[in-house]
């Protein structure tokens, strides 16, 4: 796929997850619970194969192509040149930073909806009719609705143990929009967003599960 057609393809398609709006109403109904998760997970699947998409044209390090220009020595470089090559930089240089950009916009979407998608599987479980096995609902999706006894009969249950806050779904950057969502933050906000990116940066030994906030607040006493 050419260069251009694949970033017009993800904004495209990033444009029609933000043009879609995340209801969680009556989110404890099976059917709507089924239908958001099934919609999220094959989204994260699209997304997830336009990173693999852009990663393979090189959307990861878009300004290597530059260092191929300006290689002569100035004796040899015409003013006509040089005018030249800078506009070709320039050109190059835009089409490098749309790259980057679309690039971390899809990535910003994947771990939107991975985090949209843990929830959920924390909210609600399916359990057999016949056997009383537990599933998750990703366990569910991947067996095509169908027990290891055959039995095709669910019953959702709620977990009433597990840890999740779906109430947050609603809010998240599904789009990749999280730039758009830190310029409505005060600047104490976008400063706080910062520091956590920066410590969560800072875990490179494995993967961050949970994270416990700290408020801190000043009595007017």
């Amino acid at each position: 796929m050419e260069e251009s057609v694949l970033v017009i393809k993800a904004e495209k398609y990033l444009k029609e997850i933000s043009n879609d709006d995340i209801s969680i109403d009556d989110i404890d109904e099976f059917e709507n619970f089924k239908n958001l998760y099934f919609k999220l997970d094959d989204r994260l699947k699209s997304l997830k194969q336009l990173r693999r998409d852009m990663e393979v044209q090189g959307y990861g390090t878009p300004f290597t192509s530059l260092n191929k220009y300006g290689t002569k020595s100035i004796g040899e470089v015409s003013l006509e040149e040089v005018s030249e090559n800078s506009r070709h930089n320039q050109i190059f240089r835009n089409k490098a930073n749309a790259k980057k950009n679309i690039l971390d916009r899809v990535k910003s979407a994947i771990d939107s909806h991975q985090i949209a998608l843990a929830h959920l599987d924390q909210f609600g479980y399916l359990k057999c009719d016949s056997c009383y096995k537990k599933y998750s609902v990703s366990e569910y999706k991947q067996l095509n609705g169908k027990c290891s006894c055959k039995s095709d009969s669910f019953s959702f249950k709620i977990s009433r143990q597990n840890t999740y806050r779906i109430e947050i779904i609603p809010f998240l950057p599904l789009s990749g929009n999280y730039r758009v969502l830190m310029a409505d933050l005060s600047k104490y906000g976008r400063n706080s967003f910062k520091k956590v990116i920066n410590a969560l940066k800072q875990e490179r030994t494995g993967h961050v599960k949970t994270i416990s906030p700290l408020f801190r607040y000043k009595d007017k006493n």
